[in-house]
């Protein structure tokens, strides 16, 4: 399946090519969605098609941190352990 539909973009953005394989492009968008915390990392590993387990691992292909806390989450961890 490909994506050929036309799609708005700014200057400051390269158009979207013509032939963007969905196969290709889901894993990049899941780790996206999982990296702005829009979904769980089960989710996202689903919708790229990978086990958990390996979707953990092609997270870091994306420069996407699979744990991440904020400071309050980071003390709670920290606290009961």
């Amino acid at each position: 399946m490909k994506f050929c539909g036309k799609t708005p973009h700014s200057p400051s953005r390269k158009p979207l090519p013509n032939n963007l394989d969905v196969k290709e492009t889901q894993p990049l968008l899941a780790a996206k969605l999982y990296e702005k915390d829009f979904f769980s990392l089960g989710q996202t590993a689903q919708l790229a098609g990978y086990s958990k387990r390996t979707f953990m691992k092609l997270l870091t292909n994306y420069d996407v941190l699979v744990y991440s806390y904020s400071e309050a989450g980071l003390d709670k961890e920290i606290l009961y352990t």
